[in-house]
């Protein structure tokens, strides 16, 4: 068996061709995940996976009991709204603090949320790292 020789082929594109390229990726990269992202366990690689663009900065709504009419309208707002229009600068994550599981209720005092405030919109941004001269 003979195994064919590697060719291989260079394109040239002109700088204006490679920015529209550039544009295109960045647009696909931003709207792969979903604009807003329920806070589980299984779903935190998605959340903080480095990967995704915007993966520093969260926005997290908290919601009381996530079947409500109002509740899911607020959540379907923001998804389609704010969450889109924001897609790549930072991840929107929702909260149904009325069911908190294990794992949600050992993040919560990280987030800062007061459960009796629900429904609530918070920010957070991880600081940024220090140096420190030794």
């Amino acid at each position: 068996v003979s195994v064919p020789e590697m060719i291989s082929i260079k394109f040239e594109i002109d700088s204006e061709k490679k920015n529209i390229a550039t544009n295109m990726v960045d647009m696909i990269a931003n709207h792969t995940y979903p604009h807003l992202v329920p806070l589980f366990e299984d779903t935190k690689d998605v959340i903080f996976s480095k990967s995704r663009p915007g993966f520093r900065n969260h926005i997290i709504v908290a919601v009381d009991n996530v079947s409500k009419r109002s509740n899911q309208y607020l959540l379907s707002g923001i998804r389609d709204n704010i969450a889109k229009t924001l897609a790549g600068e930072c991840v929107f994550i929702y909260l149904d603090v009325s069911s908190l599981n294990e794992y949600q209720e050992a993040v919560m005092p990280q987030l800062k949320i007061d459960i009796a405030d629900a429904p609530v919109v918070t920010a957070v941004k991880p600081p940024a790292p220090s140096f420190s001269s030794s």
